[in-house]
């Protein structure tokens, strides 16, 4: 076959698959931008969990037994919220979305959002977010390995009563003894 003939039918051929592509793009074009619309208008009426700066929805957060952390909401035109826990014992929550630590254990923590203006625009949203709680750890028993017993003749600090000494080897010592309630002489 002749050189240029060649040349024009690669030349053909390159065109059509070129051509087959910006046909293929054109059609996959509208749901691209309906996709991008969707996904836009759902980062618009995103509602989030939050407990201070951090995200917490469908996350858990960890609490000791006994304290209490502020939950809130955000989102655009948030109407309502309403909070409720799987296990109260647990966990409670408040209307005002106060989260009480009551004992060890896991609680689901459930926020029922209405969002938008009225009417029938008005939607629910649910999102929740798990908290766990832990036991307060005993600091004593962190200070010192587990194996070890505690001493009961070393006097504590609570009692008010140190003794500091200072050794020379000049034979100058000074001692100071029990003093009470942090006298000095």
């Amino acid at each position: 076959m002749n050189k240029k003939r060649m040349t024009e039918k690669r030349f053909c051929r390159r065109i059509a698959v070129v051509m087959m592509a910006v046909l293929v793009a054109m059609t996959a074009l509208p749901a691209f931008s309906e996709v991008t619309a969707s996904a836009a208008e759902k980062a618009k009426n995103m509602v989030q969990l939050r407990i201070g700066g951090k995200k917490m929805t469908k996350k858990t957060y960890q609490m000791r037994q006994g304290t209490k952390k502020k939950l809130k909401v955000t989102g655009k035109k948030i109407k309502s919220v309403r909070f409720r826990s799987s296990k109260k014992g647990v966990a409670s929550v408040n209307k005002a979305g106060v989260i009480r630590a009551k004992k060890a254990g896991t609680a689901k923590i459930t926020a029922v959002v209405k969002t938008g203006t009225s009417g029938r625009k008005q939607r629910k949203r649910t999102v929740w977010m798990k908290v766990r709680v832990v036991k307060p750890q005993n600091p004593s028993a962190t200070d010192r390995p587990a194996n070890t017993a505690v001493p009961t003749d070393t006097p504590s600090l609570d009692s008010g009563r140190i003794l500091i000494a200072y050794f020379t080897r000049s034979g100058n010592a000074e001692t100071l003894s029990y003093l009470p309630s942090g006298k000095c002489k």
